[in-house]
């Protein structure tokens, strides 16, 4: 069965090599425990930035039992960015903010939320609401905020206030994912917004580019892993099969009814089998390797280790 926890790691995608059989396709996984990402994209780019974010979301709702992982979004266009995530309206397990009204009152919610948790659940010896959930009978759902910055936050959101909740969401169970437009956003002193410089600070940066995606290296060192022939491709997932197995899940009375389903069993989930397969790559090259560093500690050895995995036996 499925924890009633946060994952580790975030799935993003996949890196990609031409060079080494092995390692065609290595996951590409964000440690959780950053609390988030600002994912910057150029003028033309953000439908692709998008739907980078939308498979990202729906494989944490594949990693997190049913019902205990809601979505917010923060996003005034006119048509949904977020189509199937959008479908989890009626399910009450998303929440749309389309004015600034409305964005204000659901951070709020949030904001609430996060001191809540913080003051009231958490013991004095708990950092995170894992913990939290690993001893309750009854876990609390985990929240997914989604923004975009040309949405949200306001100029008129105190940046001390702003700060305060950013650096407590994740404690709290609230990842964040941004998304910028770096057009619309420049050091003309009349466009100034506080709170969003506190956001651009903050956040992981991922940028991207024409062909990949590159972060900065405390992120995640995609540029040092792109020197040895890897690329980067956003993740493909079956979007809607996700959604309708879901559904299933929230509708039926009983887990044992699922049994089958790759939503539901731990060892037949897509990501848990990603990890695996990236545990078992790593295991060949015979590093002895952290699940949560396994990037840069292979990295000074890169050429060694790419190259072992089509040689090691199985």
């Amino acid at each position: 069965m499925q924890s009633p926890t946060f994952p580790q790691c975030v799935y993003l995608g996949e890196f990609q090599s031409e060079q080494h059989d092995a390692a065609r396709q290595l996951p590409a996984y964000l440690p959780a425990d950053q609390g988030g990402f600002c994912l910057r994209y150029q003028q033309g780019k953000e439908k692709i930035a998008n739907g980078l974010v939308e498979n990202t979301v729906l494989c944490l709702l594949e990693d997190i039992p049913a019902k205990l992982l809601h979505i917010n979004i923060f996003d005034f266009s006119d048509r949904p960015n977020f189509p199937f995530l959008n479908k989890l309206k009626s399910e009450g397990l998303c929440k749309v903010a389309l004015n600034e009204a409305a964005a204000m009152s659901l951070f709020e919610e949030m904001e609430g939320l996060v001191q809540h948790r913080c003051h009231e659940l958490l013991d004095s010896d708990e950092t995170h609401l894992n913990q939290y959930n690993s001893r309750s009978t009854e876990p609390e759902s985990f929240h997914v905020l989604i923004m975009h910055t040309n949405s949200f936050p306001s100029v008129s959101l105190s940046p001390h206030r702003f700060v305060n909740f950013l650096k407590a969401a994740y404690d709290a169970g609230i990842y964040i994912i941004a998304l910028h437009d770096s057009r619309l956003y420049n050091s003309d002193p009349h466009h100034k917004n506080p709170a969003l410089d506190e956001l651009l600070y903050i956040l992981p940066k991922m940028r991207m580019t024409e062909k990949t995606l590159m972060m900065d290296e405390k992120t995640l060192p995609i540029q040092k892993l792109a020197q040895f022939g890897l690329h980067f491709t956003p993740a493909v997932v079956d979007q809607h099969q996700i959604i309708d197995v879901l559904r299933l899940q929230l509708h039926r009375k009983t887990r044992s009814k699922l049994t089958g389903h790759r939503i539901v069993d731990l060892v037949n989930n897509p990501n848990a089998q990603r990890f695996a397969k990236l545990n078992k790559l790593l295991a060949k090259s015979k590093a002895k390797l952290q699940t949560l560093d396994i990037y840069d500690q292979t990295l000074d050895d890169a050429p060694n280790w790419l190259a072992s995995l089509t040689t090691s036996e199985s």
